[in-house]
C-alpha cells in the first residue's frame, strides 16, 4: 500500500531534505500544482510554511507528489515535526496534463497566522532555494 504526499519545500527533488524521501522508499510521480490557493511563505528558519486556505491570500502553489509506503508515513510525519510544527491535511491538486490527483496529503502549519499578520508577509507560489 502507498499513499500519495505533496511535497512543496526542502523535500523536494534536489533540495536538501530530499535524501528522506529516499530513506523513506518514496517514489516520485510529477509536478503538480493545488486546485485551490493557500498562503506559502518562507519562515526564514530555511522552511516554507504552507497554511490553510485564507480568503483571499495566497497563490495556487507548485510542487510535487510522491507515492510513499503506507508503513513509512509515520517517518515523514515524524520528520515534519506533526504535530507541534505541521499538520496533516488533504489537498487536490493538477499536472500540467490537468490531470486530478485527489485527496493528496501535505503538511501545513499546525498554528496558523491570522489574516492580519499575513498581509505583512511576502506569499509565495514556489519555494526556492538559496
Amino acid at each position: 500500500m502507498f499513499e500519495n504526499v505533496f511535497v512543496y519545500g526542502t523535500l523536494k527533488r534536489n533540495f536538501r531534505n530530499n535524501h528522506i524521501m529516499d530513506k523513506i522508499q518514496a517514489e516520485y510521480i510529477c509536478d503538480v500544482e493545488t486546485d485551490y490557493t493557500f498562503p506559502l511563505y518562507n519562515s526564514y528558519y530555511g522552511f516554507p510554511f504552507l497554511q490553510k486556505y485564507t480568503s483571499g491570500l495566497g497563490y495556487k502553489i507548485k510542487g510535487e507528489i510522491w507515492s510513499v509506503p503506507s508503513d513509512r508515513i509515520k517517518e515523514l510525519d515524524h520528520f515534519e515535526g506533526v504535530p507541534e510544527l505541521y499538520s496533516p491535511i488533504y489537498i487536490d491538486c493538477y499536472d500540467d496534463e490537468r490531470r486530478l490527483f485527489a485527496s493528496i496529503k501535505t503538511y501545513m502549519r499546525s498554528d496558523p497566522l491570522t489574516s492580519e499578520e499575513l498581509k505583512d508577509i511576502k506569499l509565495i507560489s514556489e519555494w526556492i532555494e538559496d
